[in-house]
């Protein structure tokens, strides 16, 4: 979908996108740190702290951690 096509599907006048740095300074930061964000943005960049193959793993890892303890 286009710009226009979003507007008439949400029911707006008007439709704008802002940048990441310019979110980044409507949360207060004077700039994004690229080597190490100061919000959680990756799925705006792609950039994971971990490699997305290892993340499977990870995760699997931490369900058998939580089914140990039985919470």
């Amino acid at each position: 979908n286009n710009i226009d096509e979003m507007t008439k599907i949400v029911g707006a006048t008007s439709l704008f996108f802002i940048s990441l740095e310019g979110t980044y300074k409507a949360m207060g930061e004077n700039f994004r740190d690229p080597v190490c964000p100061q919000f959680t943005d990756h799925c705006f960049t792609g950039e994971y702290p971990i490699e997305v193959a290892d993340q499977k793993a990870y995760i699997l890892e931490s369900q058998k951690t939580i089914k140990q303890y039985n919470y």
